[in-house]
């Protein structure tokens, strides 16, 4: 029996979260300690919890969507709740709980960099770092049979090179003949499943691979990438005809 830890999340987003979290828990405990006279803590942790409550703008920084709060309206509900005397005790934590989305956004952005440093979105090995299972199956009619080699793939998936994004529709219009309806060939008729990304990177993709052997398309939720090999990555089978 073997023990696998399978995490398919960003681990480093996660860890960055928990690490903003943990810095505001620190934040009220030294908080209230500093004061000599001790508020009741369920208090304390829902001003802090309601403090968070705000209007937000949603912004991109360094390609990365965040939120920032600019009002907040928590801070107003415990002033409104609380101007009977214990304002002016509870206001800090309230006032942490709004701050607090600027802490998270601090460790977001540096989550984001530290994730984009470790895990390079331009290399194919990122997302095909576990082959044990993949299976190549033909997705078009124009698929011929292939010969999948391990071995061989691993040995080649370094020499690809990142090749220039065409469009789409380019792809497109260039398997149908002119004049056709239907499609003669596929310029990737081929998929490959079963592929697993590099531990923790929370990428999720689909390859499909050149009808010559020699490309690989990589399709991620933001883009695709499009990669080339000198030499075919997997065995390419040719049927002989006879006349």
């Amino acid at each position: 029996m073997s023990l696998e830890l399978d995490l398919p999340q960003n681990i480093i987003a996660v860890t960055a979260s928990i690490v903003g979290w943990t810095i505001v828990l620190c934040w009220i405990i030294l908080r209230y300690r500093k004061l000599q006279e001790k508020p009741a803590i369920w208090k304390m942790i829902l001003a802090a919890l309601v403090g968070i409550l705000s209007i937000s703008i949603h912004v991109s920084v360094f390609s990365t969507a965040v939120k920032l709060s600019v009002v907040p309206i928590g801070v107003l509900l415990v002033f409104l709740f609380m101007r009977n005397g214990t304002w002016s005790t509870y206001r800090r934590f309230a006032w942490i709980g709004f701050f607090s989305s600027y802490i998270l956004v601090a460790t977001t952005l540096l989550g984001s960099w530290l994730h984009q440093t470790v895990y390079d979105k331009t290399d194919p090995a990122t997302y095909l770092a576990d082959i044990q299972q993949v299976q190549v199956i033909g997705i078009h009619p124009s698929a011929g049979h292939i010969g999948w080699d391990q071995a061989m793939f691993e040995k080649r998936l370094p020499d690809l090179l990142l090749e220039q994004s065409y469009n789409t529709l380019d792809w497109y219009y260039e398997s149908r003949p002119a004049g056709e309806t239907m499609h003669a060939s596929e310029k990737f008729p081929y998929a490959l499943l079963g592929a697993k990304p590099s531990w923790g990177s929370g990428y999720e993709s689909a390859v499909f691979l050149e009808s010559d052997g020699k490309g690989l398309l990589i399709q991620t939720a933001e883009r695709h990438y499009y990669f080339r090999s000198e030499e075919p990555l997997v065995k390419l089978e040719v049927t002989a005809h006879e006349d």
